[in-house]
């Protein structure tokens, strides 16, 4: 895993779902080529839970300079005995940790990332903590990838094959007959020293230094140690990035010409408006311009209403029919799919849920129900049952009174036994605030079977489902496969 943003229902506290502007500033450094080039994994103390995490091993990119980071066990300040914060593991360019602390707040945010350092993870520390688990540290490495580095003004490539090479110091120059791509430096001194084709490279000493040349079908030579590999290129004496070049060698004259080939380049002049371009052996170029007819296109089996792949497949012409489509065997027909089939259901009072007991919510209220639905207001009214087999889309909403304690569940239930689809929260730490809670899921039903939304709350004592006679409690069925 990489930089994430978790769920809700992942995360320790739901502050730690909410993107924070820090978020978007390490990702921005990423983009720009700072981060973690491998490991640096931040996890909870392996000998134990404390105010600790550990830092796996690995390396960072930082400014264009790798550095090696030993993986460590790093301390967390103290928690705050009254607020929450948010602090980053950082890394520095030397390869340093350390942990930076956030200020604690009712709401928190993350403190800014500190200059030449990338943040590694996120950790939430609640008010009087006494020890960071697992779910209170996000993942914020961006993995990014050393295509090359310079050190000493060294220009070495990297280890993949292939990589182009070139910095701030360096470009592409040129490419040298039946050679490889190779590269000048630009400005100071060394500009009047290399002629064009030529490549001076730092070498593995301080005062060591390879000149490197192309020269016939390849390099004059390759010194040890430079990882250069040798790159054929087209038989060409010029850049052929290099649009004049290419402009030189151009036939064309006229807006629509193609540049064609005879025994040399040629030039095809574009034909008329509607005509079309076919392949003529008997022309010089192979190509000619003609008008579009009946026998080029070969369409006398278009009658035959086949549309297998040896004949032509032309269809049969549409109808002025909105209400038909076209079937496999190219004839227009009406649909035949089944009926809507679904129901909503509420209930027109708030319903006490007690402390760690799994509860059915009553619904007493069909907004609409069709047929292919039952359910009856008075007698188990919490069921709603499916007459007839397929597959079936469920939703509920609920809204729980006001607690800021433990935790609320959200589930369908079939035949009163089979948990199908559960939708976990935990309370809203404001003790004035209502929670909100839905739950969507899908099930493939059999004829008779029955669906319940069951709800469960641990928060020390009971609370109540409020009703709404728009939002909460609300469950709906709808049939998905109609069929016909």
């Amino acid at each position: 895993m990489a930089f994430t943003i978790p769920n809700e229902a992942d995360a320790f506290h739901q502050d730690q779902a909410e993107p924070d502007k820090v978020d978007v500033d390490i990702l921005v450094s990423g983009v720009s080529g700072d981060g973690v080039l491998s490991g640096c994994a931040v996890t909870q103390r392996g000998a134990g839970a404390n105010m600790s995490v550990d830092v796996a091993s690995g390396t960072v990119l930082i400014g264009g300079t790798s550095a090696s980071v030993t993986g460590a066990n790093v301390a967390v300040t103290a928690a705050d005995g009254t607020n929450p914060r948010f602090d980053l593991v950082e890394v520095t360019n030397a390869g340093a940790l350390s942990v930076k602390a956030g200020t604690p707040a009712s709401n928190p945010v993350f403190p800014s990332v500190t200059s030449g350092r990338i943040a590694i993870a996120a950790i939430y520390v609640p008010a009087g903590d006494t020890a960071i688990a697992t779910n209170q540290i996000t993942d914020k490495r961006v993995i990014v990838k050393q295509n090359y580095h310079s050190a000493d003004n060294s220009l070495i490539p990297d280890n993949d094959s292939n990589q182009v090479l070139g910095d701030s110091s360096h470009r592409l120059s040129t490419v040298v007959s039946n050679s490889f791509a190779v590269y000048e430096t630009l400005g100071g001194d060394l500009t009047a020293q290399l002629s064009n084709g030529e490549l001076l490279l730092d070498g593995p000493g301080s005062a060591t230094e390879f000149l490197i040349r192309a020269s016939g079908n390849g390099v004059a030579s390759i010194p040890t140690g430079s990882k250069l590999q040798q790159i054929d290129a087209p038989t060409v004496s010029t850049d052929l990035c290099n649009k004049a070049y290419v402009d030189d060698l151009s036939p064309l004259t006229t807006k629509g010409d193609l540049w064609t080939y005879t025994s040399a380049d040629a030039r095809l002049g574009v034909g008329a408006n509607d005509q079309a371009l076919f392949a003529a052996s008997g022309q010089a170029t192979g190509l000619q311009w003609a008008a579009i007819t009946e026998a080029k296109l070969s369409i006398s089996d278009n009658t035959t209403n086949d549309v297998s792949t040896t004949k032509h497949g032309f269809t049969p012409k549409a109808p002025n029919d909105t209400t038909k489509f076209l079937r496999g065997d190219a004839t227009w027909a009406v649909p035949t799919g089944g009926a809507d089939v679904g129901g909503r259901f509420t209930h027109n009072a708030n319903q006490s849920i007690a402390h760690n007991t799994s509860t059915v919510v009553a619904l007493n209220t069909e907004t609409y129900k069709t047929s292919g639905i039952t359910h009856s207001n008075v007698t188990n009214n919490s069921r709603v049952t499916m007459d007839s087999a397929g597959k079936y889309l469920f939703t509920a909403n609920v809204s729980w009174g006001a607690n800021a304690t433990g935790f609320r569940a959200l589930v369908f239930k079939i035949n009163g036994t089979t948990y199908v689809g559960i939708a976990r929260m935990m309370a809203i730490t404001t003790a004035s605030e209502q929670s909100y809670q839905m739950a969507v899921t899908e099930w493939n039903a059999s004829a008779g079977d029955y669906v319940e939304i069951e709800v469960f709350q641990n928060s020390g004592s009971s609370i109540n489902i409020e009703t709404g006679s728009s939002y909460s409690p609300v469950l709906t069925v709808r049939k998905v496969d109609k069929g016909g």
